[in-house]
């Protein structure tokens, strides 16, 4: 999709998304598969499955912080993208805590970009 929309624009998309996937476990995966990889942008959905799993929101936004602390400091930007929702997570009372910190997280951080899809 990103490909697609800029088109003409020399880019390689590398998906190193893993399903079902934590905040945590990804932040893990991220810092050791980065340096293989040095990209310039990293999209990061995340916030779904902490809340499924009922990861503490306190933990998990101090997971999110600290990851793109790590990645800044290696000049690499950062795009989160918030939960994706389903019916169950419209239920689930994890979630808009979850969706808030992103939220909150993003705007406090003007180097990080929210976007909902």
């Amino acid at each position: 999709m990103l490909e697609k929309s800029l088109k003409g624009v020399n880019i390689e998309v590398v998906n190193r998304g893993i399903s079902g996937e934590v905040a945590k476990t990804t932040a893990e995966r991220l810092r050791l598969e980065i340096p293989g990889i040095s990209p310039d942008l990293v999209l990061w959905q995340l916030g779904t499955n902490d809340a499924l799993a009922g990861v503490p929101v306190v933990e998990f936004e101090a997971t999110v912080r600290e990851t793109i602390d790590w990645l800044k400091q290696r000049n690499i930007d950062v795009v989160l993208i918030g939960l994706r929702y389903t019916p169950n997570l419209a239920k689930n009372p994890y979630v808009f805590r979850s969706s808030r910190h992103v939220e909150a997280h993003s705007t406090r951080r003007r180097h990080t970009v929210r976007v909902s899809i």
